[in-house]
């Protein structure tokens, strides 16, 4: 069962990957940029699609979500900076 979630996660994250790549907010940029963008929001895309969702009613859940996704991002670098 495990292995039928996890496939579900990844093929739903790069399915949000592609969707995000050709229509998303960053189309505007350049390839690199745009794939970046892409990567991120699709691994993260329960995030994103709760911030879609509930953004009407919170309009800063989304820059909350991406402000706890970097502090928790620079948390794990730095233990795993002492744990050496």
């Amino acid at each position: 069962m495990k292995k039928y979630v996890g496939l579900a996660y990844i093929t739903i994250a790069i399915l949000f990957t592609v969707y995000s790549l050709f229509w998303g907010d960053y189309t505007h940029r350049n390839f690199s940029y745009n794939l970046g963008a892409s990567i991120g929001s699709g691994l993260a895309w329960p995030l994103k699609f709760l911030a879609v969702v509930f953004g009407e009613w919170f309009p800063s859940l989304g820059k909350a979500i991406g402000g706890f996704i970097l502090v928790a991002g620079a948390l794990a670098v730095v233990i795993k900076q002492n744990l050496k």
